[in-house]
Order: structure tokens, then C-alpha cells, then sequence
């Protein structure tokens, strides 16, 4: 319950497979939750996908672009993901709440990014950082895992560019899914909802 030493496997709720995953898990002394995520299902049209936007996810994305934001996939590093770490812990901060993982766990995505299996994208005003996300992927999958933003960030949208892009480059890329990481957080769940996902168990 301290997040010690703790090991957390998420699978989807499939019919075919859920009793058995589900046994196979409470026979090794897991215990299983349900929880909500919220999906988007990706088409290659991204006409539709704009119009499947709330008009309040269109705004946001208009207004970044409005002040310059532009955002550029990232070939990230150590160094990247320690100023990622810093970006968080200050958007943690400002919500009042803990961040759930350490910097030393965040430094160990560096060695997925080196598998192919995840996807970081960066956000800029001229050449100032002022967001970043990192995303979970696979040949199906795109799951955004983290998100932060600075301070200048926050108040040109930053956020809302960097998932649109993140949904055009699955679009791109033929991947049919976008997990956007689980719902339940007040302050995250309007923001995600914006983007016009689905709940899904």
C-alpha cells in the first residue's frame, strides 16, 4: 500500500481471456481491481478525428498554436528525462499532490526508448521548453503514460498540442488505439475527456 516493492500489471477487460489472466494473477497472490480508462479509436481520417474533439480540446489546440507552440518528436536521453523529472515534480507541486514514481524509475525508461517502445514528444515556445509527454507504444498501442508542463506551458495549451500530435502520429503510423492512461483524477479527467475517448473497464 506504501508502493513498496510493488508490482502492478494492467490487462484489458477481454472476455475470452479475463478469467484466466484473472486466475492465473489471484493464484500468485495478486489482488485485482477494476478501474476506468478512456480509449480513442484511431482512424486513418484525421478530419474525423478533429471533429471527434469536444470543441473545448479544438479551442485549447487553436490557442497553442495561436501563441507559436510548435512540438517535435524527441530522440530522448538521460538528460532529457531528468529535466522531464524537474518539469513534474513542479507540476506535482502546484496540484498539492506526490509524484507515484521515482526519478531514478523514470531514468530507467530510457532503456524502452531504446526498444522502440515508447514515443516522447516536446513542446516549445520559440526555443524554450515548455512541455513534454511521454507515451507507451506498440504496434497497436498508443498509451500515454506522463505529461507535465511549465508555468508558460500551462497558459498557451501546451498540453492539448502535445496530445493532438501524439493522436495524428498514431493516426500516421496505422496504430488503432490511444489508452489515455486511466481516469479517475478529478483535475486530469475533464482534460482527457476533451479528446472525445470512450470509458472503458
Amino acid at each position: 500500500s506504501k508502493l513498496s516493492n510493488y508490482v502492478e500489471y494492467v490487462y484489458d477487460n477481454i472476455e475470452d481471456t479475463n478469467n484466466a489472466i484473472s486466475e492465473l494473477f489471484l493464484n500468485l497472490g495478486f489482488k485485482k481491481y477494476q478501474k476506468l480508462t478512456s480509449v480513442i479509436d484511431i482512424v486513418p481520417d484525421q478530419d474525423l478525428l478533429w471533429n471527434g474533439l469536444q470543441s473545448r480540446a479544438r479551442n485549447m489546440i487553436r490557442k497553442s498554436l495561436k501563441h507559436n507552440i510548435t512540438v517535435e518528436q524527441t530522440k530522448i536521453d538521460n538528460m532529457w528525462l531528468i529535466k522531464f523529472y524537474e518539469m513534474l515534480t513542479k507540476t506535482f507541486n502546484r496540484q498539492g499532490i506526490n509524484i507515484p514514481h521515482s526519478k531514478e524509475f523514470y531514468l530507467t525508461l530510457e532503456e524502452l526508448f531504446k526498444k522502440d517502445k515508447l514515443f516522447c514528444l516536446t513542446a516549445y515556445c520559440s526555443s524554450e521548453i515548455v512541455g513534454k509527454a511521454i507515451f507507451l507504444k506498440n504496434e497497436y498501442q498508443l498509451i500515454y503514460f506522463s505529461g507535465t508542463s511549465t508555468s508558460k506551458g500551462v497558459k498557451t495549451a501546451s498540453n492539448s498540442l502535445l496530445l493532438w500530435e501524439a493522436i495524428k502520429f498514431a493516426s500516421n503510423n496505422n496504430i488503432r488505439v490511444f489508452d489515455l492512461g486511466g481516469i479517475g483524477m478529478k483535475s486530469l479527467d475533464k482534460f482527457k475527456k476533451s479528446f472525445g475517448g470512450k470509458n472503458k473497464e
